[in-house]
């Protein structure tokens, strides 16, 4: 491969103009094909719909003509429809989403539920497969082989299914996330584009790029994750009825303290992580703002030769809005690391009731750290 090929962009433009001539129409969504009929489920499930565009970029370079065009429903002019038919003088942004995309937020919950069932049958199943092998000397029936290979083969699918509803999972909510800031941005964008020139001048540029760039974004994380409110304690309460089938109540609850007390930090450093947000969106405010200013009035910093107190004033807001970020990064960076540690400590905490209490735990330790890191 020659330097010049290695130095070519994965996505290339093929003139630095529109050329209509060379336009060609782009084809269809193969995404929308593929979800138009129940019989092509196994295009959505593989992701046999995206295999032609890595084709294409395996073989060559990417252009604009390669691409699908978007689905009917991803379009931002569909999306802002879909807001323009809410009263927003009489009402807020969240119930204005909670109405408009509940349904797809129900569909894509509905993906976590065959997904739980899939992991927590699989430290069920693992016990099973432990019992069989134990009990293997003392049992030589004609159905143990039959029950073992029926129980790895079971394991073998729940770990399968649980790859495939995952990623599937994940790229709806992201998908939905997607869709609700195009919808919000293209709203921001027709209301500016609505206003009187009284009122536009009355405000800022600073807001209004960070409601594009920072604020509606964070409603794509906030759809990845919506679900898992109601999923998690769910799973908590199931994987807490197993584990006292499997080692007892007691033992159990060992663990279970050691969960309360890391939600009881989740919920100290969410309050942390929000009062830096703000302190960082205040500065960025203000940076943005301080640009403006000396864009709009560079020819009196040049006059006055008001270079470096500019300077000076635009370092001084942008160190305290990488203090707020540090201070952020620390914190999630402890965060991740006790997430990491939760279930060592939690595996401590049962062992350690166990020995104390004198409960043999046996065979059954390796299911309940199974059960423990869901």
């Amino acid at each position: 491969m020659s330097s010049d090929e290695e130095r070519e962009l994965l996505i290339s433009n093929k003139t630095k103009c529109y050329d209509a001539s060379e336009h060609h129409p782009r084809q269809a969504s193969r995404l929308e094909w593929a979800e138009s009929s129940w019989t092509r489920w196994f295009h959505l499930l593989l992701w046999w719909w995206v295999s032609p565009v890595l084709s294409f970029g395996y073989k060559r370079a990417l252009t604009d003509d390669d691409f699908d065009n978007l689905p009917h429903d991803d379009e931002c002019s569909v999306l802002l429809n879909k807001m323009l038919m809410y009263d927003w003088m009489k009402t807020t942004t969240l119930p204005v989403i909670a109405q408009a995309f509940w349904k797809q937020f129900v569909y894509v919950g509905l993906l976590l539920i065959p997904l739980m069932i899939a992991r927590i049958a699989q430290p069920i199943l693992l016990h099973h497969i432990v019992s069989f092998i134990d009990n293997d000397q003392q049992n030589s029936s004609i159905t143990s082989p039959i029950a073992g290979y029926f129980y790895a083969i079971t394991l073998f699918l729940c770990a399968l299914s649980q790859i495939l509803l995952y990623q599937q999972y994940f790229f709806r909510s992201a998908r939905i996330g997607l869709r609700i800031r195009n919808a919000l941005i293209s709203l921001i964008h027709t209301r500016l584009l609505s206003i009187n020139i009284t009122s536009l001048n009355e405000t800022t540029a600073a807001p209004i790029i960070n409601l594009v760039a920072n604020d509606a974004t964070k409603f794509e994380d906030f759809s990845m994750y919506f679900s898992y409110l109601w999923d998690t304690p769910l799973q908590a309460i199931i994987v807490y009825g197993i584990l006292c089938w499997l080692i007892g109540p007691l033992l159990a609850l060992f663990g279970y303290l050691v969960l309360a007390v890391f939600i009881i930090l989740q919920g100290i450093f969410s309050r942390q992580f929000s009062r830096f947000r703000e302190t960082t969106i205040v500065w960025a405010d203000k940076r943005i703002q301080a640009f403006e200013e000396i864009i709009n009035g560079y020819h009196i910093v040049k006059m006055y030769n008001w270079e470096e107190p500019i300077k000076r004033r635009v370092l001084e807001i942008r160190q305290h809005e990488f203090t707020s970020i540090q201070y952020a990064s620390y914190l999630r960076a402890f965060n991740v690391a006790l997430f990491f540690a939760i279930m060592p400590i939690m595996a401590l905490v049962t062992c350690g009731g166990a020995f104390l209490i004198k409960k043999p735990l046996h065979r059954n330790i390796h299911q309940v750290r199974s059960l423990q890191c869901l």
